[in-house]
């Protein structure tokens, strides 16, 4: 499968060849619609590929290609920290943007993207090269920068005030008339963006769900503990590490499975596996541990399909409201110490209707989450934008 060219930085200043595409078109309601698009897609530069940005870049634009678009990649650097602080200070950009912004960034995006049909941005801190693009874009937001700081930081005043920057950027940015579509992965975050963007089409783009592990006749749950993530980001650090106080100081423990915990939070939680053993025959819990809400956690369904109840400090559970029983299988906590009584509450339950119940809810959420159709959704936007 071809993957494109990728571009990083002002890299692509230089004389590229490209091979021009003809795209095939569809009617849609008297509409003649692109079927086939040349995307430049402007996205984070690959580091992790266990994070949430870098898993829906990857399955979404693996998901384009199957649909017979065409897509290259292209990495804005950060600046230097000088450049940044000078952007910050001077300039008043918002957090994250000013990491990113320079004219180099700028004139690369509006040199190169001509030989392309459409471009879709994806990661909010590149907005501004949305806004910049001279051929038609959809802005694809993981987080919405100014919620997610007051969410992250609530009792901190320099977050405040970067947060409130951020909003009024927000403001400004998601109104203009220059972005065909904004994409959002999470209901709360189009709602939201709907506010603000009175006149742009916001689409809803939740990522999908993983491959599920199918339950066997004979599943029951398991009063164990799960505990799965990625923490080189300092605020999931900070939260896993509060788990791991509060849960070493509770009476009534689980067994815990832990993947990648930090040395201090495993010294407190000691895990006795680092890997889930069988998920065919066992239903667990499965525990989020941040406590900040910002776009769609994928680990929410990551968890389901490993059947797992889903406990989580943050409210995980607003994208899963229209699925019957959700209230069940997604699950709010306080503190470490009510984790002890949602085993309870679960075990009570007899195996064969727990089993029926939570092979109900994978199929309703594989068919809500799907990659390939909010894959489609772009398409469809990016098509319509570019006919």
């Amino acid at each position: 499968m071809r993957h494109g060219r990728r571009y990083a930085g002002n890299a692509c200043g230089r004389k590229i060849r490209h091979a021009t595409t003809v795209g095939s078109v569809l009617a849609t309601q008297g509409r003649v619609i692109r079927s086939r698009v040349k995307i430049l897609w402007i996205g984070q530069q690959p580091y992790n590929e266990g994070a949430g940005e870098e898993v829906v870049d990857r399955k979404l634009k693996a998901e384009l290609r199957a649909l017979g678009h065409q897509i290259d990649d292209f990495y804005p650097l950060p600046v230097s920290r000088v450049r940044e602080l000078f952007n910050l200070s001077v300039r008043r950009l918002p957090y994250y943007r000013a990491r990113f912004e320079s004219a180099a960034s700028v004139e690369a995006v509006r040199g190169i993207s001509r030989s392309y049909d459409a471009a879709v941005v994806s990661w909010e801190p590149f907005d501004r090269l949305a806004l910049e693009s001279p051929i038609p874009v959809v802005l694809l937001l993981h987080n919405i920068t100014s919620s997610a700081i007051r969410s992250v930081f609530p009792h901190n005043l320099l977050a405040r005030y970067l947060a409130n920057r951020s909003d009024l950027w927000e403001h400004r940015a998601y109104e203009s008339r220059r972005l065909s579509a904004i994409a959002t992965l999470s209901v709360a975050d189009q709602r939201y963006v709907a506010s603000i963007a009175q006149n742009t089409p916001v689409l809803y783009t939740p990522p999908g769900m993983p491959p599920v592990s199918e339950l066997s006749a004979d599943a029951r749950f398991v009063p164990e503990l799960f505990v799965s993530g990625t923490y080189g980001w300092f605020p999931k650090r900070r939260d896993v590490l509060a788990f791991a106080r509060e849960y070493a100081a509770c009476a009534a423990k689980l067994p815990v499975v832990a993947d990648a915990l930090p040395p201090a939070a495993q010294a407190l939680v000691r895990p006795y596996a680092a890997t889930l053993g069988d998920t065919t025959h066992s239903i667990r819990l499965g525990l989020i541990t941040d406590r900040f809400e910002s776009g769609h956690k994928l680990k929410t369904a990551y968890y389901l399909a490993n059947n797992a109840i889903v406990l989580s400090y943050a409210n995980v559970s607003r994208d899963f409201e229209p699925i019957p029983d959700h209230g069940f299988f997604v699950r709010k906590i306080s503190t470490a110490s009510d984790i002890a009584r949602h085993a309870a509450e679960v075990q009570a339950i007899e195996p064969a209707e727990l089993r029926a119940r939570l092979a109900a809810f994978k199929l309703s959420c594989q068919e809500k989450f799907s990659w390939r159709r909010s894959a489609s959704v772009l398409a469809q936007a990016l098509g319509s934008a570019v006919s």
